[in-house]
């Protein structure tokens, strides 16, 4: 049977932790949950798997509400996947912010082939960070915790 499972890494290039506060997993469940849903300020995190429940394939489909705040910033994330079952519909996959400081972006989401299960987390990332980049935060993303370096292997 096909996997239609969602893998996903969240790159937070933010001088916050991100904590996963809410979900809602209409099609599918955590199979993968890393480090309780938090990811630390500057880090790209282990890879995320909502998976499809092996009874009946339904595909997955999943909100996620991150947090997280320093001292009065407070910041929110939504980020929205879905791998539905069957060749009918395309993958997609959402990132938005309540601020307009931050922006937040999909990429790797399988743009050649939006039907292709399943939604492979070594390619999909999502990205966070402020706007505008300061020469800081350009310093301390391109180290260690670029995410082409973590996406890698």
């Amino acid at each position: 049977m096909p996997d239609y499972s969602t893998y996903f890494r969240i790159h937070n290039r933010l001088d916050i932790d991100l904590q996963l506060q809410d979900d809602k997993i209409p099609f599918g469940y955590w199979e993968k949950k890393p480090n309780d849903g938090v990811v630390p300020a500057f880090s790209v995190s282990d890879e995320f798997q909502v998976k499809d429940k092996a009874v009946w394939p339904e595909g997955t489909e999943a909100d996620m509400y991150f947090r997280g705040s320093r001292g009065d910033r407070k910041i929110s994330i939504h980020v929205y996947f879905t791998c539905p079952w069957g060749n009918e519909y395309s993958n997609a996959a959402d990132c938005t912010s309540d601020s307009s400081q931050l922006l937040c972006s999909v990429s790797g989401l399988n743009s050649k082939e939006p039907k292709y299960h399943p939604l492979n987390g070594k390619r999909t990332i999502v990205s966070i960070y402020s706007q505008p980049l300061t020469p800081s935060n350009l310093q301390r993303t391109s180290s260690s915790t670029d995410a082409s370096t973590e996406l890698s292997d």
